[in-house]
């Protein structure tokens, strides 16, 4: 797996799933039997579940360091963006970009869950994506071995902001929608934004 990932950047960039897309399909996929009668399982349980999912650290391994060799998702990137035009130079600029491509399809999805609080429309969450697609294009950084955002930059996240960054997340599934590369910009934004929400 370590060779594939370093080696073939088409496999990481492009293929590879990652530990929220494989988990969130697992608790679809239990909730659907569970429903039809098929499984017999604690509510309570599958809530427990989705939470785990929803805060897995480190979906793609990047801090994973094994005989010596470090994975650095930066520098795999770059080698499989190289001559590709239809593609961004950096993780977090890729990641930016397939979130306006699918800003029409995401909202579709998250309408229903982003409408249930009082007050808000379409026209916020439009907003509130635009708010997380500069924090990503503006203060987001990354080490040999570690993706991260500028101090203090997450916390000046609006709440609807980290609503909307929250719900797209759990919408993204990868690789179908981005690679597991530009995918773990949006989930590290995700995980390490502070809470409770602020409004």
């Amino acid at each position: 797996l370590d060779a594939m990932e370093r080696l073939n950047p088409c496999y990481s960039c492009v293929v590879r799933g990652d530990a929220m897309t494989y988990g969130m399909q697992l608790v679809n996929a239990l909730k659907k039997k569970q429903k039809e009668g098929v499984l017999k399982m604690d509510e309570s349980t599958i809530s427990i579940m989705e939470k785990s999912v929803s805060t897995t650290e480190d979906p793609i391994g990047i801090k994973r360091k094994r005989r010596g060799i470090v994975y650095n998702p930066s520098n795999v990137w770059s080698t499989y963006a190289q001559n590709k035009d239809y593609l961004a130079n950096t993780p977090h600029e890729e990641c930016a970009s397939c979130l306006v491509k699918l800003r029409h399809d995401l909202f579709d999805q998250i309408t229903d869950q982003w409408c249930k609080e009082e007050g808000r429309d379409k026209e916020d969450m439009d907003m509130a994506l635009r708010q997380v697609i500069n924090c990503i294009l503006t203060d987001f950084t990354s080490s040999e071995d570690e993706f991260c955002f500028v101090d203090g930059a997450l916390s000046k996240l609006s709440g609807d902001a980290r609503d909307v960054a929250s719900m797209v997340n759990e919408c993204i599934s990868v690789p179908r929608d981005m690679g597991a590369i530009p995918a773990s910009v949006l989930r590290k934004l995700v995980l390490d934004a502070p809470k409770p929400r602020i409004l």
